[in-house]
């Protein structure tokens, strides 16, 4: 991994992983193609330019030790934080690590786009100075996406990260925040944070938004196909030019 060449910052991923799943518990560390998901997340992360380092935020809960496990055998860094209250576990990952910015990435998205990650970074970088909240997923409108389900990409300001959770604590009904932090940027904070959906370079659409986020049985049996099928072709870090191709040929 490099520092993206503005020294100044530090970008530091955080994967947000659990194995108490409602809909399909320990998906994380489910097993296919001799692999599992948090191996797959990690290991695309490291072949990412300009991020200083990733930790997965886990849980106290007793099902996470599995992850906790596998954090170690892997020499992973890893940090356990509450398993409801999402924003407090994030914050403290955030606080033991400090970066500059935080890139938020969850367990059910294994397939990072490293080229995507990186022109974000290098986004966030150029505009640092004018920039709380870049993302790629629409602000959570599917219509204005810019990625399909399952590549989405979202960091922020450490500073400005502290200043949303000091908001959102001192709301009454915060519930929703505490369990998806970064919703408070796009919805009740749009009018406090600069916030922005990036327009991505043609290079990197795709035409077609088939989701490869992993959230029930089904996408997790898709997904064993599709990584199958690129793990024979010896390009188990396919992008989602790729993905989008293979899809096409399947159709």
């Amino acid at each position: 991994m490099e520092i993206y060449k503005n020294k100044k910052l530090d970008f530091i991923c955080i994967i947000e992983a659990r194995m108490n799943s409602s809909r399909l518990p320990g998906k994380v560390l489910k097993k296919f193609c001799n692999t599992n998901i948090l191996e797959i997340i990690t290991n695309r992360l490291n072949r990412v330019k300009f991020i200083k380092s990733f930790v997965i935020s886990t849980s106290s809960n007793y099902k996470d030790k599995k992850i906790i496990k596998f954090c170690q055998d892997k020499k992973i860094k890893y940090f356990i934080g509450s398993e409801h209250d999402v924003l407090k576990r994030t914050l403290e990952t955030s606080l033991e690590y400090k970066p500059n910015v935080i890139i938020r990435l969850t367990g059910d998205n294994p397939f990072v786009d490293k080229d995507i990650m990186e022109y974000m970074i290098k986004y966030f970088s150029a505009n640092y100075k004018n920039l709380d909240y870049l993302c790629n997923n629409g602000f959570g409108n599917f219509k204005k996406r810019k990625v399909p389900p399952g590549i989405d990409i979202q960091m922020y300001k450490m500073s400005s990260f502290l200043k949303m959770s000091d908001i959102i604590y001192k709301i009454k009904k915060n519930k929703k925040y505490l369990e998806h932090p970064p919703l408070y940027f796009y919805s009740k904070g749009k009018d406090i944070f600069k916030i922005k959906n990036i327009e991505l370079p043609i290079k990197y659409k795709v035409s077609q938004f088939r989701s490869v986020t992993v959230d029930r049985i089904v996408d997790f049996k898709k997904i064993k196909k599709f990584y199958s099928y690129f793990k024979k072709k010896n390009n188990v870090y396919f992008s989602l030019k790729n993905l989008e191709e293979y899809f096409d040929k399947m159709d």
